[in-house]
């Protein structure tokens, strides 16, 4: 056995072969399962390419389209900006397919996203949830976050990394102007903002961050709007674009720093809302708080009371996950767990954005809508012994709202098909499903009446009574209904449909029943979401509550004594019981709040221009480019100011017939508008429909990156990454080198990967080349290069399968430069001087599950494990031969506020004539590090691939101790350190984002002999052996026979460590600092070890 000393260990096992350090770290994450099989295709219209999937959904995409134009036609005059490259649109029929995306990257938990524009490509990818009127909203949203890019930096990413552009906008700017845009002011954006300036947590401008820059941006630019005039917003983004700053712009504007906007901002809040206080009720004052504090989530919703009324059912986020739980509505006490949420693959979402739990009505049963695996069901689940029956409808493609039926033999539920958002009633006894409204509008919230063939749902059809009749040929965006909704009553003998409200200005939803005949419901009439009763007799409506806060969801138990509702409280989504509501009913109407005020006086198209644009683009049809033109003409010709444009008698240059060089092309910063692209070629029918055409397969550049040259001790070269993909993400090709004169000293690597389908396949090709100098002054050059395929099968979204084959070959090029001592001489003759080549087979196959809960940096709940089996068959070039597996299980304790604790246990066995070894000590990512005097085995050189790190074992250098086996411990207490203290961020050190670990670390290697090389006074040699001996490593230092040199060597095999450090994010890094102390028989050793490094932590 020959070894190398400690230079050689560190460029061979850390420098050249990073692939075999990367295999210890196991690959988690949750998995995008892509279950179906999109058959995509698009329309054009004139600035936008829409792309949907399946026959059924091509009136979605011409709403799409249609909502698009109009929402683009009013920001050109807000914003007073031109878009220069078309903008295409991805949408998908559910939020279930959505999730499926390759687009874009989703987070683990994407149910509340309600679209994604990427400044990669400038894509809007967006999800249709089944209402057409937020819809409408999310579209325009997304739409501002695409003129955004168009208009700031070039419509592509690589235009901000050719153009160096470094303008970055705050969250709360740009998401809340695209909430403005959308939505101008809305009841629920003055629900928050009002709870938050009333209990004062409201944070100042620069702070807005998470909800509240969606919710606080809006507000600040609302209160721009009515302060200054909407054509400020035009100002403001015109300023920042010539200056490329933020504060700037609005100093020019509106002559006001931010911080100044920021107290007229407050100040206007506060006399606004402030006055509310006197004029509402505090709902903890007239109904009880059910989820106190600490005993529940942050988020509690869709209360369900029992029909007894001794229960209530409800989704919370106490655990980190959404469940279902019960408590008693007598005390608030907890009574049982009924569905354990999201880290589960029967349930892993509970469409918490909706109403969504029903009894059954001998209270002996639950059922709820969940998600598992790309497709919404139903759950029924027996409150008792727990048991669940899963109702499945493959033709379905979302499921909301559930209502259980008096006679209990039915479930009423909304869900669409495509673009048909619907009534559906199931027959828990003949299997059948029924379609009750079959049309176009947005019909949502079922409830059941007096009988179990009546029922009551809230829609935005308006005065459309006939069923089953307007389809999607009906326009929508021509009826100003689509924006707010009513409540209905639907009798399944007669299929009459009756409407109960009638409020075009404000919104009704929500509606309950009880056995005595009355109907409540949720509407905003005064501007605050309160609950009101419905008198058969008069036709009319009186309010039950007049809450300060507002209601967001409801349930009344079956003889109206009592209904549970959730509601905004001090900026937590509490669950709340009132009881004897009815004996609460209001003689006289609400008084109208500022919003309610404002509603009435400020039509939908004042607000929302857009709405009313739609309108008059498409009241008579859809037309083709020539006729867009002429019709466009002929307004710009009405318009008072117009001016014929002579370029011969204005003496101005007309550029039309320019041709332009390369340079002025392909500077992003100039904008150069191709008139043709907006004009595509027969997009129009001659009925005035939109043509649909095929996908096709086109690549276009991610990125293209290729900053400098650079000149080292061997050689020049220019690094360059080359990205491609296509538009839907399915295929995605990589190109890296930093190129050389010589490709054996080049790096290089090919990478594809094709994602469509559930099975996703990835094929590399790779070359790595390091050179390096002997301190005998011996010129080493290692190369590794090979290629190989891996398969990546998800069984779910929390568990997987991969498979890979690679071929690796491994070259040791030596060139002498110092012929006297040979290579290594400065150390050892050992080795001979001469070339090494080896070449073998890597098979590998593993077993992931991850259902952890995300933290801040790591994971601060749940589970995930892996098991990795890999080995080489001894084919090939000098191929070492052997056989391993490796298990890592690590499990989160969440213990609250951010608390955690990590355990992890891993281990190792590799068996064989050349099994692989492993060494402790240390932590990955280590930048000051130190290393232990031991040598390494090293039999051939394919063993520097396959000798991998074992961490982290902090309290000891690199290469403690070393086997073809090995196990470890850790164990972490981790706590946010600052974050309680420091109120936001500071820019230069975030204190705030800094937390705190205290952990310790316990691990062993054996299964080979580890020789020290040199003997003890004796004269024998120091040898560790390969058996386990379960003693406490300590260090022991031994002096040679001459008594010249001491050598310090470990003696035992289990090592352990204690220590604590510090997390955060430095300049987008994963920064860590730890001091430990190792353990030995005496206890800890006072010389700590300091850590510094990058990484993130298990």
């Amino acid at each position: 056995m020959k070894n190398l000393k400690l230079f050689v260990l560190f460029f061979l096992v850390l420098g050249a072969f990073g692939t075999g350090v990367k295999a210890q770290n196991m690959s988690f994450g949750k998995n995008r399962v892509q279950y179906q099989d999109f058959d995509w295709r698009f329309i054009q219209s004139k600035h936008f390419d829409v792309y949907y999937y399946g026959e059924k959904n091509y009136e979605l995409a011409e709403f799409a389209a249609q909502s698009v134009e109009s929402a683009y036609r009013q920001l050109e005059k807000d914003f007073d900006h031109e878009i220069v490259h078309r903008i295409p649109l991805i949408i998908y029929d559910s939020h279930n397919d959505f999730s499926q995306t390759n687009v874009v990257t989703l987070p683990t938990s994407a149910e509340g996203i309600g679209g994604v524009t990427d400044k990669m490509k400038n894509r809007m990818t967006v999800p249709f949830d089944g209402d057409y009127g937020d819809f409408r909203r999310t579209l325009h949203h997304e739409l501002v976050h695409a003129v955004f890019n168009d208009m700031f930096y070039g419509g592509n990413i690589q235009s901000i990394i050719r153009n160096n552009i470094q303008l970055v906008f705050p969250l709360w700017f740009e998401e809340g102007l695209a909430e403005y845009m959308a939505l101008g002011w809305d009841t629920n954006t003055d629900m928050f903002i009002r709870d938050a300036v009333i209990n004062g947590y409201l944070p100042p401008i620069p702070q807005l961050s998470g909800y509240y820059a969606y919710r606080g941006g809006q507000s600040v630019w609302n209160y721009i709007a009515e302060e200054y005039g909407r054509e400020k917003i035009a100002e403001i983004l015109n300023r920042i674009s010539t200056s490329r700053s933020v504060e700037f712009g609005f100093q020019e504007a509106l002559g006001l720093t931010i911080e100044e906007l920021n107290d007229r901002w407050e100040q206007a809040l506060k006399e606004r809302y402030f006055p509310e206080v006197a004029e509402r009720e505090n709902a903890k004052t007239l109904a009880t708080l059910m989820t106190k504090r600490g005993d529940y989530g942050t988020y509690n919703t869709s209360p369900s009371i029992s029909p007894q009324g001794d229960r209530i059912a409800f989704i919370t986020n106490k655990r980190g996950y959404f469940d279902v739980i019960v408590i008693s509505a007598l005390n608030g006490r907890k009574l049982k767990t009924v569905v354990r949420g999201e880290d589960d693959p029967a349930f892993e979402e509970l469409n918490i954005l909706n109403p969504n739990l029903t009894w059954s009505p001998d209270g002996q049963k639950l059922a709820l809508s969940t998600k598992s695996k790309g497709r919404d069901d139903i759950a029924i689940i027996d409150y008792r012994t727990g048991e669940i029956e899963k109702i499945k409808f493959d033709k379905l493609d979302a499921i909301g709202s559930v209502a259980w039926s008096p006679d209990g033999r039915k479930l009423a539920f909304d869900g669409n098909d495509g673009p048909y958002q619907d009534i559906f009633v199931y027959d828990l006894v003949s299997k059948e499903l029924t379609n009750v409204t079959g049309d176009f509008f947005t019909d949502q919230q079922p409830e059941w009446g007096e009988n179990s063939d009546v029922i009551y749902f809230a829609s935005s059809r308006g005065d459309k009574l006939d069923l089953h009749t307007f389809k999607t040929d009906f326009q929508l965006l021509s009826d100003s209904s689509i924006y707010t909704s009513d409540i209905y009553r639907v009798d399944l003998n007669s299929n009459k449909l009756e409407r109960i409200t009638t409020t075009p200005l404000w919104n009704e939803k929500q509606p309950g029943y009880t056995r005595t005949g009355n109907l409540i419901f949720n509407s905003d009439e005064n501007g605050i979401q309160n609950i009101y009763e419905y008198d058969f007799e008069t036709g009319t409506s009186a309010p039950i509550t007049n809450f300060q806060a507002g209601v967001s969801q409801l349930s009344v138990s079956a003889d109206g004594s009592r209904i549970a509702f959730s509601a905004i409280n001090e900026g937590y989504l509490d669950i709340f019981l009132l009881k004897t509501p009815f004996a609460r009913k209001k003689d006289e109407p609400l008084t109208l709040n500022y919003w309610a005020q404002r509603r009435l006086r400020e039509p939908q198209s004042e607000r929302v221009p857009a709405t009313e644009i739609a309108k008059e683009m498409y009241a008579s049809g859809i037309i083709n480019g020539k006729e867009r033109e002429q019709k466009e003409e002929e307004e710009r010709k009405s318009q008072p100011d117009y001016v014929s444009t002579d370029f011969e008698e204005t003496g101005e240059v007309d550029f039309r017939n320019y041709v332009f060089s390369e340079e002025v092309v392909q500077d992003t910063t100039i904008t150069l508008e191709n008139e043709y692209i907006f004009e595509p070629d027969d997009n129009v029918t001659d009925d005035g429909r939109y043509v649909p055409r095929p996908y096709r397969l086109k690549f276009t550049t991610d990125v293209a990156y290729s900053p400098s040259v650079v000149a080292s001790t061997y050689g020049t070269y220019a690094f360059t990454q080359f990205i491609i993909s296509d538009l839907l993400g399915d295929h995605q090709l990589a190109i890296g080198t930093n190129f050389q004169t010589d490709l054996r000293n080049s790096d290089y690597t090919l990478q594809y990967g094709y994602m469509k389908n559930r099975l996703n396949f990835f094929a590399s090709y790779f070359h790595n080349s390091r050179q390096y100098q002997t301190f005998g002054g011996d010129l080493l050059r290692f190369r590794t290069y090979g290629g190989g395929v891996n398969f990546q099968y998800p069984l779910d979204k929390f568990r997987r399968i991969d498979f890979g084959m690679t071929y690796i070959g491994l070259i040791r090029d030596y060139d002498v430069f110092n012929s006297t001592y040979g290579l290594f001489s400065y150390y050892s003759t050992e080795v001979s001087a001469s070339n090494l080549k080896s070449s073998f087979l890597y098979p590998t196959l593993s077993f992931t599950k991850d259902a952890t809960l995300p933290g801040f940096i790591t994971p601060r709940g749940g589970t995930r494990y892996s098991i990795n089996f890999s080995g080489s068959p001894g084919l090939g070039v000098d191929s070492p031969q052997f056989a391993s597996a490796m298990a890592d299980f690590r499990h989160y304790f969440n213990l609250g506020y951010n608390y955690s604790i990590a355990v992890r246990a891993s281990g190792g066995y590799s068996l064989g004539r050349d099994s692989q070894t492993y060494f402790l000590g240390g932590m990955m990512g280590w930048i000051n590090y130190r290393w232990s005097n031991n040598s390494i085995p090293f039999e051939r050189l394919a063993d520097t691939f396959f000798t991998l790190p074992a961490m982290p074992l902090r309290g000891h250098e690199y290469n403690a101790i070393y086997g073809d086996k090995y196990g470890l411990i850790n164990a972490e207490f981790r706590f946010p350190l600052f974050a309680a203290l420091v109120p936001g961020a500071i820019p230069l050190f975030p204190l705030y984002n800094i937390t705190g670990a205290a952990f310790i670390d316990v691990g062993t290697a054996w299964g080979q002999n580890i020789d020290y090389g040199f003997a003890d006074q004796s004269g024998e040699q120091v040898v560790n052996p390969a058996s386990l001996d379960f003693r406490i490593a300590e260090k022991t230092t031994y002096t040679d026979p001459n008594q010249l040199y001491e050598y310090s060597t470990i003696d035992g095999d289990i090592l352990i460590g204690a220590g604590f450090g510090l997390r955060t994010i430095v300049f987008g890094l994963p920064f860590r600092y730890d001091v430990a102390w190792p353990y030995g028989r005496d206890g800890f050793i006072r010389e700590p070890v300091h850590y510094f490094s990058i990484g993130i932590d298990f």
